[in-house]
């Protein structure tokens, strides 16, 4: 199980209004183009590593999902207040 992320919820959202997971540890962050550093999008069940921020006719985006990773979902103390 150690080969698993440990990720927890951000408090950010993706321009698909998806909530936004980052490593325990990463703080989150943003630039000129939207969420900037390694970020992951997803669920309880599937969670996705996200590619660069881009911006195109219609707007600045942030990245796409690439692939599937393993995962753990770490509470905060924000989360457990829910």
């Amino acid at each position: 199980m150690s080969d698993k992320l440990k990720l927890y919820k951000t408090g950010e959202t993706h321009t698909n209004s998806s909530e936004v997971y980052r490593q325990v540890g990463d703080k989150p962050r943003g630039g000129r183009l939207g969420l900037t550093g390694i970020y992951y999008i997803g669920d309880s069940q599937n969670m996705y590593l996200c590619g660069k921020g881009y911006v195109d006719e219609y707007g600045v985006w942030d990245g796409e999902p690439l692939y599937p990773v393993g995962f753990s979902i770490e509470l905060t103390s924000d989360d457990k207040k829910e």
